[in-house]
């Protein structure tokens, strides 16, 4: 495919757009009231009431700005910080009686420090701090209480620091000295427990973080520009092809492709080659058997996507009583905990793609009989090193706009959140993601939690290509290996309460207990037996089988089909509806009918799909087929199960440059969600076409030149020297516009799909 020169001059000016964007959002206006949130105390259970108190410290250096309302979530309860008098409706300011006790803690502070001039800016800070004190009950927890303090900017980092320092003398000397507080609040007091620590983070950490930050965004720029510049030569490359009239290397490119190392590989950088792949709707796998798999991807991830605007960290879900619709409350509470349900459904897509593609590789193209020990190892490590270093890049890209993009952009107050409880944590794990060994640690070390189950289907990935070989070749023993293997991953779900009840209440117990591979291997082993039934349907001799005799009847019963396609669609929506596993509020824990039901969902959602897929597989014109088989889905699917992983970054952007993201009507929910993915898919089109597909088609590049390396059907050679295909494809120009000469050298120089290319389903699908 030669590029559209306009189309690729379209492109650059999105991407130019778009990073434009990007650094006028991390420059926007610094807001009066710049916060960043601090965290100091734990929970205090005093009864009736547990208290904790939270400081806001200015530090407008590191952020773009925020909005008035500080919104954040810690440990298990929500409340609101309100920065304005204006606002005092969805507050209540603190009485006479307690400001004038925390005055006399401040007075405390300032007469312990040894040095006079220590507070000089204390003064003209206490009068506006004094306005923006408040406590806020939360709704369905009216005996907590919750102190907050609001920093103006007005107070220098110096003023700030002079505070945290005597906060710490106060903390250290009260338990030796008899002071006389007045009337302190309990909620002062609580700070006074023997056990407390104070968790402070002050000027030089925070400089440390913002050296943290700035040298991310010189890695991000700094890959991100590298294959920009590449994809530019590339492309730039391509079209000269064109436009010099090689007429030798044009007709390769149009019929072939290249066959040469270096014209392959360079190639796969242009942006022709990227929207070529992109919207490429023929079936690499010999047959269209698998095109209805493209509708389902397609819907599980945008619910996933969207699951993650409604649910993610403190999205509208959590207030969404606050909406007066209920249909609309119903709607968003399904949509936001029914994302668990759909890791499900992918892992069992990706088990049927998996099985049939690779027994397809195996018997179609390459005949496994005569294969020896060293062949398939070598197949082996090659399928391993393919499916893993394309996931390398995708998690890379991912964690650098994750880390380092996404608190830097919009003015919504979550971002100092964000940074906090996400950021950091990247920055001290981002190898866990590298290695895909994320889904073993807990979920408070996480920074992008709901991007584990990439490390988990690469793991079942790893462990899935010997168990179909045996399939292949010893069909009895290997399904009984499966079975064993389903009822295995059934029991330690069962069984994970025992280690998972002692999840942290500040973390995900869900994401906790759905991330481990072997808590997983029953939905992705039910796409392998779907996937080597499809197979059997439609590639080996089944004549005069009972197997057959079934196939027979169901293709001949449209009756039997519609019964099928409605059992699996209705068990699928009764599991989505109905178990609601766990209210995914921080303050609950695991319990045996959680760990139930999960159980159950893992089971009866991919026998949902397998009940609504098969049909459609006997009956090869049905209307539900063409349907989900369109190929309108194979770029949007694949744009966004690439952004999955960052999906969460992008609702946060979404949400959060509200004024008012807790106080959404229904219809201002829906245009919002609606820009979150406009934005979700113009990024995902620029990660594409400069990271992700110049990657994909490089490695395919590469495991090809091992294939022909290792005479395992790589489709090109290493050299220039030409071959016997060559010399039949050398015609001069003339002969270029003689249609029975294209003909005739098309019957004899194409030498088919190659190996790679049939297997390249393992992300390219």
């Amino acid at each position: 495919m030669i590029p559209d020169t306009k189309r690729i001059w379209a492109f650059l000016c999105l991407l130019a757009c778009c990073v434009l964007l990007v650094r006028s959002q991390a420059s926007g206006e610094v807001n009066p009231f710049t916060v960043y949130t601090q965290t100091y105390g734990r929970d205090v259970e005093l009864d009736p009431y547990s208290f904790n108190l939270q400081t806001f410290l200015a530090y407008p250096h590191l952020f773009g700005g925020t909005t008035r309302r500080c919104q954040m979530q810690l440990n298990e309860y929500n409340y609101y910080l309100l920065q304005s008098s204006q606002d005092s409706g969805r507050g209540t300011p603190l009485s006479a009686k307690t400001i004038n006790a925390v005055d006399q803690l401040s007075d405390f502070v300032h007469l312990s420090s040894n040095n006079e001039n220590e507070f000089s800016g204390y003064e003209r800070c206490r009068d506006q701090m004094r306005q923006r004190y408040y406590i806020v009950h939360r709704e369905d927890r009216p005996n907590i209480l919750h102190f907050g303090m609001c920093v103006p900017d007005l107070c220098t980092p110096d003023d700030i620091h002079h505070i945290i320092t005597g906060l710490r003398r106060l903390l250290a000397t009260y338990r030796t000295q008899n002071v006389n507080l007045g009337s302190i609040s309990p909620g002062v007091l609580a700070l006074l427990e023997p056990n407390f620590k104070l968790r402070v983070y002050d000027s030089d950490v925070m400089n440390e973080d913002a050296k943290d930050i700035e040298f991310g965004h010189i890695c991000m720029w700094s890959f991100f520009g590298i294959f920009t510049l590449l994809v530019i030569a590339a492309t730039a490359y391509h079209i000269n092809i064109e436009v010099s009239g090689d007429a030798q290397l044009n007709y390769n490119l149009g019929v072939q492709g290249p066959r040469n190392f270096k014209e392959r590989l360079v190639l796969g950088f242009s942006l022709g080659k990227a929207f070529e792949k992109l919207t490429d709707t023929t079936s690499r796998l010999g047959a269209n058997t698998l095109e209805p798999l493209r509708g389902y991807k397609f819907f599980c991830a945008l619910w996933i996507a969207a699951g993650l605007y409604c649910y993610g960290p403190q999205g509208p879900f959590k207030d969404a009583q606050k909406l007066n619709d209920e249909l609309s409350k119903d709607f968003i509470t399904i949509l936001g905990r029914a994302t668990i349900f759909m890791v499900d459904c992918l892992l069992w897509i990706s088990g049927v793609y998996t099985a049939y593609a690779f027994i397809y590789d195996q018997v179609i193209v390459r005949d496994y009989q005569t294969q020896t020990p060293r062949d398939k190892i070598v197949i082996y490590i090659i399928e391993v090193l393919n499916k893993t270093g394309k996931l390398f890049f995708l998690v890379l890209a991912s964690i650098l706009i994750f880390g380092w993009v996404g608190p830097t952009i919009g003015n919504g107050p979550v971002f100092s959140e964000m940074y906090y409880y996400h950021t950091r944590r990247m920055n001290d794990y981002w190898y866990t993601y590298l290695t895909f060994t994320n889904n073993f640690i807990k979920v408070e070390n996480q920074g992008m939690v709901w991007g584990s189950f990439i490390a988990t289907e690469l793991q079942l990935f790893i462990c899935a290509l010997p168990l179909i070989r045996m399939l292949i070749r010893r069909r009895t023993a290997g399904l009984a290996i499966l079975a064993f293997l389903m009822v295995c991953s059934l029991v330690c779900s069962c069984i994970a309460k025992d280690v998972h009840v002692s999840v942290i209440r500040d973390a995900y117990p869900v994401m906790e207990y759905q991330q481990r591979f072997y808590q997983k291997a029953f939905p992705y082993c039910a796409g392998i037996l779907t996937g080597l039934f499809t197979w059997k349907v439609h590639h080996e001799e089944n004549e005069g089988t009972k197997f057959q005799e079934y196939v027979e009847k169901i293709e001949q019963n449209s009756t039997l089909r519609y019964i099928m396609h409605f059992s699996g669609t209705a068990m699928i929506i009764a599991v989505i509806c109905t178990l609601q596993p766990i209210d995914h509020d921080r303050s609950h824990d695991i319990t045996t009918s959680s760990i139930f039901l999960l159980t159950a969902s893992q089971i009866f959602m991919p026998l949902g799909m397998a009940l609504n897929f098969i049909p459609m597989v006997l009956n090869r014109s049905g209307a539900l087929k063409s349907i989900m088989g369109s190929r309108l889905f194979k770029p949007h699917s694949t744009l966004l199960f690439i952004m999955i992983p960052i999906s969460g970054t992008l609702a946060f952007w979404a949400i959060y440059t509200q004024q008012e993201p807790y106080y959404y009507d229904f219809k201002t929910y829906v245009y919002t969600m609606l820009s979150y993915f406009l934005l979700l898919s113009i990024l995902a089109l620029l990660v594409w076409c400069l990271v992700i597909s110049p990657i994909y088609n490089t490695f395919d590049c590469s495991l090809d030149y091992l294939k022909n390396y290792y005479n395992l059907g790589g489709d090109f050679r290493d050299n220039d020297e030409p071959d016997e295909n060559d010399k039949l494809l050398t015609i001069s120009e003339d002969e270029l516009n003689d249609d029975d000469s294209h003909k005739d050298d098309d019957d004899k120089g194409n030498p088919g799909p190659s190996a790679s290319q049939s297997f390249s389903h393992s992300v390219d699908e």
